[in-house]
């Protein structure tokens, strides 16, 4: 069991592949992706990779995206 963070980005379509493959890489588990005009991905990851996966974000997408955090939690790693 770690502390998590649960987050959110919304993003276009055009980034979502990226975003997509990022989150996982970085150590962060997907929980949801809702599909409208844009996309919004929801997703925990363990509070000690968080900074880590902000610099590698903002890095892939040249500043545009951040993510918000909703929560904290335990969970299973």
């Amino acid at each position: 069991m770690s502390l998590c963070a649960q987050l959110e980005i919304n993003c276009d379509y055009t980034f979502y592949g990226r975003l997509s493959s990022l989150i996982p890489e970085c150590g962060g588990i997907v929980t949801d992706t809702v599909y409208e005009s844009d996309v919004k991905v929801v997703f925990r990851m363990p509070l000690d990779l968080m900074e880590s996966f902000s610099v590698k974000l903002t890095e892939a997408s040249n500043g545009r995206y951040s993510a918000v955090k909703t929560d904290e939690f335990y969970a299973q790693v």
